[in-house]
């Protein structure tokens, strides 16, 4: 299994000022092997919101930890 977490939208939070950036959260995505994100086809990804914050951080490692335990068995065939 892949996974992803990235700051959704995703913008260059370096160039686009705090006050014109609208509501973020932590997107985390799961996919399964061999491929990267850019090169697996978006319908076998499965995405979930957490809220920009380290509760929200530790909610999306959760969550893709149960992604993993659920679907194992299936992306291993």
């Amino acid at each position: 299994m892949r996974y992803r977490l990235a700051r959704e939208p995703l913008e260059n939070v370096f160039f686009v000022k705090k006050e014109d950036r609208g509501p973020a959260t932590l997107m985390a995505t799961v996919w399964p092997e061999p491929y990267s994100y850019a090169n697996t086809d978006k319908d076998l990804m499965t995405s979930e919101n957490f809220e920009v914050s380290q509760e929200g951080l530790e909610a999306a490692v959760v969550w893709i930890n149960e992604q993993y335990e659920s679907r194992i068995s299936e992306w291993n065939k």
